[in-house]
């Protein structure tokens, strides 16, 4: 709609509040602007929606991280576990170890007894 106004001859409708033409001029103007304030709350409550996304990716991205460090430590948990394992087995190991080597002393124990009996059995009986 042109700004100059045919009905009442005014040189601008945004200054004529005389004729109905120039208020139906500045109702459109003033349900243009009003769209366009939609426009722009529909705008700003998309990039608050898109913020929102990035907020809710964030939280996932540190649920994953929480994740991964629950897994590393699950991890260093059991590798603890098998090191203490090994060194179990170990002493047990050991602990066979000293058996065996206990029985073998009892063994040279009784042999030094077998050879005290024998020696005795050599000595001449008086």
């Amino acid at each position: 709609m042109p700004n100059a106004c045919a009905r009442c001859d005014c040189l601008d409708c945004l200054d004529c509040l005389d004729c109905l033409d120039c208020l139906a001029y500045l109702a459109y103007l003033a349900y243009l602007a009003y769209l366009a304030y939609l426009a722009y709350l529909a705008y700003l409550a998309y990039l608050a929606y898109l913020a929102y996304l990035a907020y809710l990716a964030y939280l996932a991205y540190l649920a994953y991280l929480a994740y991964l460090a629950y897994l590393a430590y699950l991890a260093y948990l059991a590798y603890l576990a098998y090191l203490a394992y090994l060194a179990y087995l170990a002493y047990l190991a050991y602990l066979a170890y000293l058996a065996y080597l206990a029985y073998l002393a009892y063994l040279a124990y009784l042999a030094y007894l077998a050879y005290l009996a024998y020696l005795d059995c050599l000595r001449p009986r008086t």
